[in-house]
């Protein structure tokens, strides 16, 4: 099991007494650890064309039609950077691109 679906694991077993707002600060915690850890994430040259294209909004078949490949292909690309990042949404890939490349 990887570290960070460990981590995962632990808060959600530690979180089911707490209350609400306790277990949205254990989240928002949660949230900053997996950033911290995919800021030292190796991202390809193809990966960053779809991040971009993905930061600027445009869906899997517009992406797909810009860098001249298959839809199929831009989500393998978003897949392998969720892997990668931790995150588990395209929303959260393009706030932590934004971030990053301030």
């Amino acid at each position: 099991m990887t570290r960070s679906l460990e981590r995962k694991t632990r808060s959600n077993v530690r979180t089911s007494g707490r209350s609400p707002a306790g277990q949205e600060r254990e989240q928002e915690s949660f949230e900053g650890e997996a950033a911290e850890e995919s800021e030292q994430v190796h991202v390809t040259p193809r990966e960053r064309a779809v991040l971009t294209n993905l930061t600027q909004g445009a869906c899997n078949k517009s992406i797909a039609a810009a860098l001249g490949c298959s839809v199929r292909t831009v989500e393998f690309h978003l897949s392998n950077l969720m892997r990668k990042t931790g995150f588990s949404s395209r929303l959260e890939l393009v706030v932590w691109n934004t971030r990053r490349s301030r």
